[in-house]
Formats: C-alpha cells, sequence, structure tokens
C-alpha cells in the first residue's frame, strides 16, 4: 500500500481523497498524526453523520452539481477548524470529532432543504464547507464555561441566521473559489449573521 500511494501520488494517479483514505489505513496514530482525517473518517463512518457514505472518495463518485464534497475537502476545513479553535490543545481528538459531528448535525436539520438538494446549493460543496467550518469555530469559541457545546447550541446559534442566508448555486457564493473565494464567504455569513443579530436587538 505504500508503494502504491507513492506511485499515484507522484503521477497523474488516484484522487487526493483516496490517497488519503489509503495513508489512514498506514498511519499507527491516526489520532496524533493527522487528526483533521480523523475527524473527517469519524463523519464519513459514523451512522449518526450526515456525510455518513457521503463524501466523494474517488472512485464512483457522482459527477456535476449533484456531487458532495470530497474526503480531502472535508479534512482541509477540518484543519482550518483546528487550528482557529485550538480545540486539541484542551480536548482529545476524539471530543473535538464530536463537537465537529454536532455542528455538522445541526447544519443538516437547520439546512435540510438545501442539504438535501446539493444540485442546488453549496452547503455540501467545497465553498460552503470550507466556510461553514469556519463559522464552526466562531461559534465554538463563543462558547462559554456554563454552557454546553453540542448540537442542540449549534442547532440555536445557526438558526438566527442560516436559513436566511442564499445558499443557492446563483446567490452570493456563486463563482467563489480558492482561499480567497472562502474569505469572502466566511465575511458574507459572518455580515448575514451580525444583521440578524440586530434585528434581534432592535426588536427586543
Amino acid at each position: 500500500m505504500e508503494v502504491f500511494n507513492v506511485i499515484n501520488s507522484k503521477a497523474k494517479g488516484l484522487s487526493t481523497s483516496l490517497l488519503d483514505f489509503h495513508d489512514a489505513q498506514l498511519s499507527i496514530d491516526l489520532v496524533t498524526d493527522r487528526p483533521e482525517l480523523f475527524i473527517a473518517l469519524f463523519l464519513k463512518n459514523d451512522p449518526r453523520s450526515p456525510w455518513c457514505h457521503q463524501l466523494d472518495l474517488g472512485g464512483a463518485a457522482t459527477s456535476g452539481m449533484a456531487r458532495r464534497a470530497s474526503l480531502r475537502t472535508l479534512q482541509k476545513s477540518i484543519k482550518r477548524f483546528l487550528a482557529k479553535t485550538k480545540i486539541t490543545r484542551f480536548r482529545s481528538a476524539e471530543a473535538a470529532a464530536t463537537i465537529v459531528l454536532d455542528f455538522w448535525r445541526a447544519v443538516a436539520v437547520v439546512l435540510a432543504e438545501q442539504w438535501t438538494n446539493p444540485r442546488k446549493h453549496l452547503v455540501t460543496k467545497g465553498i460552503g464547507v470550507y466556510a461553514l467550518m469556519d463559522i464552526a469555530a466562531d461559534l465554538y469559541n463563543e462558547v462559554r464555561p456554563s454552557m454546553t457545546c453540542d448540537k442542540r447550541y449549534f442547532a440555536a446559534a445557526l438558526s438566527d441566521f442560516a436559513g436566511e442566508f442564499d445558499w443557492s448555486t446563483e446567490g452570493s457564493l456563486k463563482g467563489l473559489g480558492g482561499e480567497g473565494g472562502v474569505k469572502t464567504a466566511v465575511g458574507l455569513i459572518r455580515d448575514a449573521r451580525k444583521k440578524a443579530k440586530l434585528r434581534v436587538v432592535a426588536n427586543a
């Protein structure tokens, strides 16, 4: 498997997601070596996860706009989450995986229509996954000691603004890509959240 990975990573060979999957099988201590990959695989395999058996590993994937995110995309977005929260300094990778799982479970509930219709929405596409994991980091960093960071917490926070945001392929996220695109997308979503908070304060 090591030779297989080397050959296919040096040449035009297989997708990076499939190589990551094989790399995970070879790792002696995946939790320590690559916690972001450990968490991504946890989401791929846990039956409670909306990503269970949904990630593109580079094999017989669904083509076109119906395609969901790849394993590589999810793990890279999780790596951003880990860097922004520094969660693994204080919690185990397993605990971090549960928190990330709870976030995506909340996303699948609050944005049920967008989640189940990937052809017309970007929630499960690269730009949406990266942006949402940055928002997850914001929400995690806002948790006070007296609060529990779980699915209920994430669902309540997302319900305030996420449902009103245009996640469609024709919305404000259309055409965004790369690092700059993710930064723009996160800014747009944060602005939508800020406006929702201001409306709540004004109504109160």
